[in-house]
């Protein structure tokens, strides 16, 4: 379910895309929003290129590679290399475990923006109950070094759950010793299916408070950087997930659907059929992503909570039965009330700490 429209919206630029090149992925990570039995397809080779001469002619900019996991595809290089030809700034989504031998220098002279990849604990035995593949942590990391090394840019998240609450510290360190960058995020959501046994994992709001604390105390500018909530300082750029709706991107699966993001099964168009420039122009249901402002949540307008807030969209639909994007989740509004205190009483407790300097 997509949402109805409000008022007319003219289509501004693409200037990023995200595409899967293949669902299939050798990592079955717990918290995942994909579902698992989905992960079967692989986009053709001929039919990626054809997408990249259509990003190309639209002034695309910005180009995720992603997956399932995008280095099964037969022809993972190639497509890189094409994507590298285009002059598209190429970001990597990747867990990394099949960086082979030699691969990093090939990677390296494709002039990436960043690699990316997910770590959830530099201790094996959480790391590699998370993704179910057993030596998975061990190989993730040291090709994550090995890109370091050779100057690619990496960059590490780290998606916190109940299993590696007590240990997503660690990842922090280690990203800082290989001069990665790094985020972390402690809500993790329901499955693009709507489907939320994958929820047992996420921590509860006591527990995520609780990793929020840890954060302030040990990373003092933590929210300045954006790692944990947002914290937007304008009320203009307040719940990006109206501001971002397919304002300057897409996703495409690797089915050749186009969808808002990886975790919203809301289908704007199929590249089989149209044109990437058809249905950015004229996909109606783009249209009323375009119209969804502030104003179609009005809990939201006068909220004194709303710079703590962390809904999405995608949160929303994957979390209610019919899909509806715009319902918000009872306890996306009790976070944001305790962030706000949390993080107020610790710029309390930093000034009065200064004053006494």
């Amino acid at each position: 379910m997509c949402v109805t429209p409000t008022r007319k919206t003219i289509s501004p630029p693409l200037y990023s895309l995200q595409l899967e090149l293949t669902s299939r992925c050798n990592e079955r990570c717990v918290h995942c929003y994909i579902p698992h039995d989905t992960k079967n397809v692989e986009m053709d080779t001929p039919f990626v290129f054809r997408i990249f001469e259509e990003y190309r002619d639209m002034g695309g900019q910005d180009l995720i590679i992603s997956g399932g996991e995008p280095m099964l595809h037969s022809s993972f290089l190639e497509i890189v290399d094409k994507a590298a030809f285009y002059g598209f700034r190429i970001n990597i989504f990747t867990n990394l475990t099949l960086l082979t031998n030699g691969m990093e220098m090939s990677l390296k002279t494709l002039n990436l923006k960043i690699v990316s990849a997910s770590l959830y604990s530099v201790a094996p035995s959480v790391h590699d109950a998370i993704t179910k593949l057993p030596g998975s942590c061990e190989k993730t990391k040291a090709a994550l070094i090995r890109l370091s090394q050779v100057g690619v840019p990496v960059f590490i998240c780290c998606p916190i759950m109940k299993q590696n609450k007590d240990s997503y510290p660690g990842v922090i360190q280690w990203a800082k010793s290989i001069d990665a960058s790094f985020s972390y995020d402690p809500w993790i959501m329901a499955r693009s299916d709507r489907t939320i046994d994958n929820l047992e994992n996420r921590l509860t709001e006591d527990e995520a408070l609780r990793v929020l604390e840890t954060v302030l105390e040990n990373d003092p500018g933590a929210w300045d950087k954006e790692r944990f909530y947002p914290g937007y300082k304008n009320i203009d750029d307040v719940l990006p997930c109206v501001q971002n709706a397919c304002s300057h991107s897409v996703y495409v699966n690797a089915a050749g659907l186009v969808l808002p993001s990886p975790a919203w099964n809301c289908v704007l168009g199929d590249l089989h059929i149209q044109t990437l420039s058809d249905i950015w122009q004229n996909s109606s249901a783009i249209k009323r992503l375009h119209t969804i402002s502030l104003k179609d949540f009005p809990k939201c307008e006068n909220c004194a909570d709303i710079q703590f807030c962390g809904m999405s969209l995608e949160g929303n639909a994957n979390e209610n039965a019919k899909g509806d994007p715009l319902r918000i989740p009872p306890h996306i509004c009790e976070l944001a009330r305790r962030t706000r205190l949390i993080v107020h009483n610790w710029h309390t407790k930093r000034a009065a700490y200064a004053r006494n300097q």
